[in-house]
């Protein structure tokens, strides 16, 4: 993960208000004139000789109301042009909007629980994918050995729609599911792979795959959903670890698989590992660690196999192929609309060499990488390439199409509960956001490296060791036109207007001076860095409040990393006193403080007073279980309850930045005995 420095950027508004005052003084002019006019000749003649050219091109006199009219008409006038000045420059004229780019989520409170779902006798959930939204369940079988077994089924918050019958769940999509079914109920060992559609039948989930014994293993991919199509690697009756072509099957036409065409982009034995595919408006890339292949999918097939586009072809480093062997290789391929791809290729050591022109920096020297990288964009409909000369090493590319990825990542990171031994409790994170969501449909987010530094050396300060890469963004539209926001390194999470620069999953600012931006990316500055005494960053902001950690110098002068708690406007509501600390949802936070191996809860309001709560279990996003004697329940921040105690278990889902522009949707698993219950979360 790389990190970079942030300089701070305030509006003064002096060139805006200079602009301003020219404009009233034009304005004006006709004012002054008549003004000059009425001291020299006294309001009554001035009325009386005014003159205006009609249509017919003769003059006629005006009248005296006429011309009390007029003089009220121009007086109105002027103060309009004056107010539309103004709301120009101040209002309409604030710059670039970044809600043209970026979603802006609304955060609300946890109010109250609604059942949902009661699962099958002996039914519990194992996990939640938040894509499909669809809960994986499982249960406990004894096989005919006398060992136990888990087995999985599939349930929605509304339904179950298959009870635990399979070995494994290999990967949803939509209505349908990739799964290992057990070649014999009774036995522990050997799966068959089936290809299923678990949901919008009636009755049990039917097998796509009927009468085929394809033998399941998890050593090798063999079958993946792709979109629209189904891909095998090898054939549906014979998958291979090291494939020559993949088959693509229509899984949606009929009660069967049904094949569409081949590619011969499957396996890449130069490079020692399977082809990546990506299928994106119809156009298909394979690639491996240092070539890719181009398809456009609605081309027809040359005796079943699938040509290459026009420039379909690449190899990233064609010139060094005898010596790629020595280098850790890799190749990034992405997707961003309108036939545009982007290609970005790498190879690395752990030690300078010939040609370098990055340098990614690791724990130690020792572990620091030396890379050499290229970019480019192709268009698969044009089969033209384009470059930006800045942007020579892609990270990432956050969008509509990746959705999926980052949004299962945020979720999982999100969800991590890390137990804590000393205290003998499970440790609170604050969300991550998902950027593919935070962008809008027709905008890609490209994280890239860029070199702020000119020279950097080894430890001992004499040794050059070459140029350090740093990741920042830029924006693309499907056109390939590039938007570069100002003061932005990092994308920008807008949750009730307020943005911060760090929920990202995988990317995040360098602690420094903390802000949080509005619409326009005007900053604000939320706490000052302090040199050799206090760091910050930023991490998770709603209108209530922003959360922020900070690294400070503690009594011994040690430095020691605590969260707290401004408003967007930058007033302190907390000092930097939590080891944990949540959001504020309903006017309220949780904070969480260590000492001697004890771990104290806090109910914190919006001013910062604290009250120290006795009952927390585990922290979720927006609410808490509690114990209630043998008991637990659940609770919001405010301390309302939600779910009243049971004799069970009771754990949460969270999943943030939703399509339906809520900042958190939630789910909560109760299971009491053998019996289990899913609860919708409502917030308002």
């Amino acid at each position: 993960m790389q990190n970079m420095e942030n300089e701070e950027k305030t509006r003064t508004g002096e060139k805006e208000t200079e602009k301003i005052s020219d404009k009233r003084k034009e304005a004006g002019k006709y004012k002054k004139k008549s003004e000059k006019k009425r001291k020299e000749k006294g309001d009554e003649s001035v009325l009386s000789e005014e003159i205006v050219t009609t249509e017919n091109g003769k003059k006629k006199k005006f009248g005296k109301k006429q011309a009390i009219i007029l003089a009220v008409t121009a007086s109105v006038l002027v103060v309009a042009m004056t107010v539309g000045l103004c709301l120009y420059y101040f209002v309409f004229n604030k710059g670039v909007d970044y809600y043209e780019y970026f979603n802006n989520f609304k955060s609300e409170e946890v109010t109250s629980a609604v059942c949902t779902a009661n699962l099958s006798q002996d039914t519990y959930v194992n996990s939640y994918d938040p894509t499909e939204k669809i809960f994986i369940t499982a249960r406990s079988y004894v096989v005919s050995d006398g060992s136990t077994v888990e087995r999985y089924g599939f349930a929605s918050a509304e339904e179950e729609y298959c009870p635990p019958i399979y070995s494994a769940i290999v990967q949803t999509y939509g209505d349908y599911a990739i799964v290992a079914k057990p070649i014999n109920e009774t036995s522990g060992t050997g799966n068959y792979i089936d290809f299923i559609r678990y949901r919008g039948e009636e009755g049990t989930p039917y097998s796509l795959m009927e009468g085929k014994e394809l033998y399941y293993t998890e050593s090798y991919k063999q079958i993946e959903i792709l979109g629209e199509y189904a891909v095998v690697y090898g054939s549906i009756d014979y998958t291979l670890s090291q494939p020559t072509y993949s088959v693509f099957y229509d899984y949606k036409s009929g009660a069967e698989l049904l094949e569409k065409f081949r590619v011969r982009a499957a396996y890449d034995s130069s490079a020692g590992t399977a082809y990546t595919y990506i299928l994106c408006d119809n156009y298909l890339a394979a690639y491996s660690t240092d070539r890719a292949y181009f398809y456009d999918t609605t081309t027809d097939p040359v005796r079943g196999y699938l040509e290459p586009a026009r420039q379909g072809e690449y190899v990233a480093f064609s010139e060094m192929t005898d010596s790629l062997s020595s280098f850790s290789r890799e190749l990034f391929v992405a997707y961003l609309g309108n036939g545009w791809f982007v290609r970005s290729a790498m190879l690395s050591k752990y030690e300078p060499f010939n040609g370098f022109n990055l340098r990614l920096p690791g724990i130690d020297e020792t572990m620091a990488q030396y890379a050499r990288t290229k970019t480019d964009f192709y268009n698969i409909k044009t089969g033209k390439t384009s470059s930006a000369n800045d942007i020579f090493c892609v990270a990432g590319v956050a969008n509509e199409y990746t959705y999926d990825y980052y949004n299962q990542q945020s979720y999982m990171l999100g969800s991590l509960q890390v137990y804590d031994k000393e205290t003998d409790t499970y440790e609170y994170n604050l969300p991550f956001a998902n950027p593919a969501a935070m962008i809008k449909k027709g905008y890609s987010i490209v994280y890239y490296y860029y070199l702020p530094y000119l020279e950097d050396y080894a430890a001992d300060q004499t040794t050059f060791v070459g140029y350090t890469g740093e990741t920042t963004y830029c924006i693309f539209d499907e056109n390939l036109k590039r938007i570069q926001p100002k003061n932005a390194l990092m994308p920008t999470a807008y949750i009730d207007g307020v943005g911060i620069q760090t929920s990202d999953p995988i990317y995040s600012e360098t602690t420094g001076t903390a802000y949080a931006y509005d619409r326009y990316m005007e900053s604000t500055v939320l706490a000052t860095f302090s040199q050799g005494k206090a760091t910050y960053i930023p991490y998770y902001a709603t209108k209530d409040g922003c959360i922020i950690n900070g690294t400070l110098k503690t009594g011994t002068g040690e430095a020691g990393q605590f969260y707290g708690a401004v408003t967007p406007a930058g007033l302190r509501i907390t000092d930097f006193v939590y080891d944990e600390l949540t959001y504020f949802s309903g006017g309220y936070a949780i904070g969480a403080k260590v000492s001697d191996g004890v771990k104290k809860y806090y109910r914190i309001d919006e001013k910062g007073k604290e009250t120290e709560l006795g009952d927390v279990v585990v922290l979720f996003q927006g609410t808490y279980t509690y114990k209630d004697g043998e008991k637990v329940g659940l609770k919001n921040y405010a301390g309302d309850i939600i779910i009243e105690p049971v004799e069970g278990t009771i754990n949460v889902s969270d999943n943030p930045m939703n399509e339906d522009g809520s900042a958190m949707e939630s789910y909560a698993l109760v299971t009491v005995g053998n019996a289990a219950k899913i609860y919708k979360l409502n917030r308002e």
